[in-house]
């Protein structure tokens, strides 16, 4: 997307620079349980990445965490625009970020019901492709499953039915919450299920 609007409210709390933002990741991420973007981080998971999901992000460690970190600082100041470029330079590694940046931009930013669903779209399809190259990463699963959710609240019942949308939104929730079984906000969806 070219124009993103503008976060309308004081952000400055959720300006984290430095160590500030590991400091705050825990209470930031207690519902999505993200880990931390460390260098020590990035490496274990390119360990266990194939050849595919690996050319989408490069090998150094130490600068996917810091374009990591860059992202999820745009993303928590309110600058989705900014951290989904800034996830897109760090390959599916910052699919997460990106993924919700979108989401929760759409949810609460866009401009109208087409750009909203247009936005659910793109992460869907998103999800899908880390889903492909992170199976085992939970929040693949549940950002696929979250803007499905949130497409399907945007569309009539009819077309999510024949989309098949709930049950590809509970196979996602179920994905994630096997590969993190403390995962509060894929619960909590599930529970709305």
């Amino acid at each position: 997307m070219s124009q993103w609007n503008p976060f309308p409210h004081d952000a400055d709390d959720y300006e984290f620079e430095g160590a500030s933002l590991k400091k705050a990741w825990k209470r930031l991420h207690a519902g999505d349980c993200i880990p931390y973007p460390s260098s020590s981080w990035v490496e274990s998971v390119l360990d266990g990445l194939d050849e595919d999901a690996l050319g989408s992000c490069g090998a150094d460690s130490s600068g996917l965490s810091t374009q990591l970190q860059c992202a999820w600082r745009a993303f928590h100041a309110g600058r989705f625009g900014d951290a989904v470029k800034n996830a897109d330079e760090a390959g599916v590694l910052g699919s997460d970020c990106a993924c919700k940046a979108i989401g929760i931009y759409a949810t609460y930013l866009a401009a109208d019901e087409s750009e909203q669903q247009a936005l659910y779209r793109e992460a869907i399809s998103r999800g899908e492709q880390a889903i492909k190259l992170l199976p085992n990463n939970p929040g693949s699963h549940y950002f696929h499953a979250f803007n499905l959710g949130r497409l399907g609240q945007s569309i009539s019942i009819g077309e999510a039915l024949r989309k098949g949308m709930a049950g590809k939104i509970k196979t996602s929730l179920d994905a994630c919450l096997e590969r993190e079984p403390d995962h509060a906000e894929a619960h909590t969806a599930l529970g709305m299920y």
